[in-house]
């Protein structure tokens, strides 16, 4: 796809893999950290690598605790304030994951050498007005010439004692929650070869890049016992997460979980990403009669400023998701429930 002005700005170049679709399969990453002691031995970090948390938890022993993370990817299209606008959202996500509120950002920019300035400083407006949308200040950051464009942010967020989640802590009876759909790594991967398709993912950025911040109000008053973003590995793996690290089994029913309608037709004429065939190959899920590819890849597709999957007490749920529902996540849908563990961590229904 050539080059071309997006609203009189000039288009990010062109590169090969998209958002959180260019992330380091969960496989390799595993073999990678093998060996590192990652904190283990500090009482202070309650969240971390070893966990599969969403992002690293300390305690600062003032009645609240720092919630800390960063991500960064190529970005998702070529119009500089939608890549900006949804990468600043997808870092922010693993600090609201964990029951967080962002507080400051420091960008992550690699721009190739013959880069038109005015497209970057379009993506770092948008990333700026997105954090302060969110309540949080960029206030810095880091660049490097790169051989292809590279954006997010790192990112520091606070979470009160009684508010703050983690990977662990899911219960037999809980009930799943979804708060957005998913099917956008397709969406991405497919928007480098087709100018319809990028056309369609920059019409759906302003619901890609819906922040978490009015969720976690909506749910300020209800029981959460885990969460998680879902991200580059796809629904399943960080349900897995969720219910490998809480010593449980979570049922998903597939057919519940909410898709964007531009990523079926992807779906069904089988277009992938880079990682769709190394998520697929997580043995922690067991498929249920449920074969088809399409279903395949509603669980292993890769998202970018993905929903946040919740497992939330049984009593509360329907409350919670109606919570959810009227402060603007109307696709927030039931996708499952906790029971006892089985043989494997995820049973697909």
């Amino acid at each position: 796809m050539s080059n071309h002005n997006i609203d009189g700005v000039p288009a990010l170049g062109n590169w090969a893999t998209g958002g959180c679709g260019a992330k380091v399969d969960r496989t390799t990453l595993l073999e990678a950290l093998s060996g590192l002691r990652v904190g283990d031995d500090n009482a202070a970090l309650l969240a971390g690598v070893r966990e599969h948390d969403d992002a690293a938890i300390l305690s600062l022993q003032e009645g609240r605790n720092l919630v800390a993370s960063l991500d960064f990817a190529p970005p998702v299209c070529r119009d500089p304030s939608v890549a900006g606008s949804v990468a600043t959202v997808n870092a922010l996500n693993d600090i609201w994951a964990c029951g967080g509120t962002p507080a400051i950002g420091l960008s992550i920019l690699g721009m190739p050498r013959e880069s038109d300035i005015e497209s970057y400083r379009t993506l770092l407006g948008a990333a700026e007005s997105t954090c302060a949308n969110e309540g949080a200040l960029l206030v810095g950051g880091h660049s490097i010439f790169s051989p292809e464009p590279l954006f997010g942010l790192s990112v520091v967020g606070f979470a009160s004692l009684d508010h703050t989640w983690a990977v662990a802590g899911a219960r037999p009876g809980d009930i799943v929650l979804l708060t957005k759909p998913v099917g956008v790594g397709v969406i991405i991967s497919r928007a480098r070869h087709d100018a319809a398709v990028e056309d369609t993912l920059c019409t759906l950025s302003p619901e890609i890049a819906k922040g978490h911040g009015r969720a976690l109000n909506a749910l300020a008053s209800y029981t959460v016992h885990a969460a998680t973003d879902v991200s580059g590995f796809g629904l399943a793996a960080h349900a897995a997460n969720i219910a490998e690290s809480s010593h449980v089994t979570m049922l998903l029913d597939v057919d519940h979980v909410p898709v964007y309608d531009a990523a079926y037709p992807l779906f069904e004429a089988g277009h992938t990403t880079s990682l769709t065939n190394s998520n697929a190959t997580d043995n922690r899920v067991r498929s249920l009669n449920k074969p088809h590819t399409v279903t395949r890849a509603v669980l292993t597709d890769p998202q970018t400023a993905g929903p946040l999957l919740l497992s939330i007490s049984r009593d509360e749920a329907a409350d919670a998701l109606e919570s959810l529902r009227s402060s603007g996540y109307e696709k927030a849908s039931v996708v499952g429930e906790v029971v006892e563990r089985e043989d494997v961590p995820v049973i697909v229904r």
